[in-house]
């Protein structure tokens, strides 16, 4: 039985093709927090404002509680819906070469940076992304942007696409120094062949021996 690698194990939860991200669910806390906040909010006003709620309204008063109400039902499932909508209809993928976003479910938009291409990464976490460890990574090219909402362990990702990038670097920067070489080469090549054309040989005459 042949022994998984480290580099076998890294590829098996990688992928061989990349990385799938989608925003962590606990990036929408201060969604929990307003749900919360909103009920009680709403509990406490039926009886002070005395709301009339009806499903079938007859007067201005049931008409305007029933639409106070289903204002508030609306932007609380709005509130609730959020993070599944989010993760439902967008991901983000790394891989070796790329960053990619892709939006939407029948109609997707595709959005990619090449690793050659980006210019610079940051990192933005707020006061909850800070307790729970979730934030923001702007990813930005030559030409596009791409904003990787709501990750976890954003400094991670960071380092990972960082890494791609300088990988990327270095494979090009010695791609370019070959080529350098290998122009230099022909040109002393050509040098050369130039200084030969120059020189007129001489025939090679043997003298008798005595």
């Amino acid at each position: 039985m042949r022994v998984k690698s480290k580099e076998d194990e890294r590829k098996i939860s990688w992928g061989e093709r990349g990385v799938t991200l989608k925003t962590a669910k606990k990036s929408y806390v201060v969604n929990y927090i307003l749900v919360i906040l909103l009920v009680i909010f709403l509990s406490v006003l039926f009886p002070l404002l005395d709301i009339q709620f009806s499903l079938q309204p007859r007067t201005v008063t049931e008409i305007f509680g029933t639409v106070v109400v289903f204002g508030f039902i609306l932007f609380i499932g709005f509130l609730m819906e959020e993070p599944f909508l989010e993760r439902m209809t967008r991901k983000y993928i790394i891989t070796n070469d790329e960053v990619i976003k892709i939006d939407g479910i029948v109609r997707k938009t595709r959005i990619a940076i090449p690793a050659r291409s980006v210019s610079d990464i940051t990192v933005h976490k707020g006061i909850f992304g800070r307790i729970f460890d979730f934030g923001d990574v702007t990813v930005r090219g030559f030409k596009n942007e791409i904003i990787i909402k709501g990750v976890s362990e954003p400094e991670v990702m960071y380092k990972i696409i960082k890494n791609k990038v300088t990988v990327i670097g270095k494979k090009k920067g010695r791609i370019e120094e070959i080529e350098i070489e290998e122009k230099l080469k022909k040109r002393k090549k050509g040098r050369k062949g130039k200084k030969n054309e120059g020189l007129v040989r001489l025939p090679v005459i043997e003298m008798p021996e005595e």
